[in-house]
């Protein structure tokens, strides 16, 4: 059978056997698809010279096709399943949530029914009995009354409770000047710092300045100079806040806050003791009080408590209702009542006594 004579799109000659007649092919040469016709020519052209195809006995390979629309919408199914399993969790897992309702519901206990109580019985009065009313009830206080009660009763306690803390700060502020100089204010070291009589020419509260933030204040101070002198003594309206009592308003420069200052006593003469002779215990010793308002003095002026072993509680002057305070050597500070017994707070006074203390 003869071939068939076709030429490729790019214009190169090929001999084609009748088998590939109405079918699509590859040129060898530049792999061009087409369509070989049915119709054969007679004559051979001459230019199929130049291009025999001894090896089209085999059948080309197709050529690439396009995807069509078709091909590609077969995928959705794969994608339809994804979704039919994501819904299907979805009702399960719904499934489950009602089922723990259901179960909880049906295991709930179950409240006991409301007994019913039969109401009492009503009572018979007589006809010609008179009705007895109940005697009235006192009435309380009135408001306002109850009120200014408990505002002062705050107040006292607010009171008590800042005392306590500026006698604390009071008694760190000891503890410091004596790791500085060895002792408890005012110390000995300084010959200038005190009179011929012995005595500071100012008071301790002046000393202990700087170990309460008060450097500034302090520095104003002619230590050398007695508290009254020109220079020192209009220092006297620049009393820290920490040396009044805590009821007391703002302003003057009188305080009540003072070292008992007597025969045994941690200061004697206005000078302290080193800590090391306090053989009662610091916990058993008062360091600082504070007086009956009547005892006040000015803060700056070396005066305090004078301590009288006879008659131990003179020294307080007029001591309030509410009593009064002391803070111990140890830092420790409370409120003593008015009534506290004298002996005790001999004990507490001294420093090597060695009384019993029984609060």
């Amino acid at each position: 059978m003869s071939p068939l004579l076709v030429q490729c799109p790019n214009g190169h000659g090929l001999k084609v056997h009748p088998k590939f007649a109405g079918k699509r092919v590859k040129c060898p040469k530049c792999e061009a698809a087409f369509l070989i016709p049915a119709p054969v020519a007679e004559e051979i052209p001459g230019f199929l010279e130049e291009s025999p195809q001894d090896d089209w006995d085999s059948e080309p390979e197709a050529a690439p096709q396009r995807t069509s629309t078709s091909s590609r919408k077969k995928k959705k199914p794969a994608e339809s399943n994804e979704m039919g399993l994501f819904y299907g969790l979805i009702v399960v897992a719904a499934l489950v949530v009602v089922g723990v309702f259901v179960t909880m519901y049906i295991f709930a206990p179950v409240a006991p029914a409301p007994v019913a109580v039969a109401p009492p019985p009503p009572v018979a009065l007589s006809p010609t009995a008179p009705m007895t009313l109940p005697a009235p009830i006192p009435s309380a206080s009135p408001a306002s009354e109850i009120t200014e009660k408990t505002t002062d009763e705050f107040r006292k306690e607010a009171y008590k409770q800042r005392q306590r803390e500026q006698f604390k700060m009071t008694a760190l502020a000891f503890h410091n000047y004596h790791d500085v100089y060895a002792e408890f204010p005012v110390a000995g070291t300084m010959p200038s710092y005190f009179e011929k009589s012995g005595r500071p020419k100012l008071s301790w509260r002046v000393h202990i300045l700087p170990h309460i933030d008060q450097n500034e204040l302090y520095q104003k101070f002619h230590l050398d100079e007695p508290w009254d002198s020109p220079h020192n003594k209009p220092l006297l309206d620049q009393m820290p806040d920490m040396y009044r009592a805590s009821e007391q308003e703002k302003g003057g420069h009188m305080t009540r806050v003072m070292v008992l200052d007597g025969p045994g006593t941690p200061f004697q003469n206005g000078v302290g003791l080193p800590i090391h002779e306090f053989r009662d215990g610091t916990s058993l010793t008062i360091l600082c009080v504070l007086t009956g308002p009547d005892k006040s003095v000015p803060w700056t002026k070396p005066e305090d408590a004078p301590f009288d072993p006879a008659n131990p509680l003179a020294c307080l002057g007029t001591i309030p209702e509410e009593g009064f305070f002391v803070v111990m050597a140890d830092g420790s500070s409370r409120q003593l009542p008015k009534t506290f017994n004298p002996q005790t707070f001999k004990a507490m006074a001294t420093m090597a006594g060695g009384e019993p203390v029984n609060w």
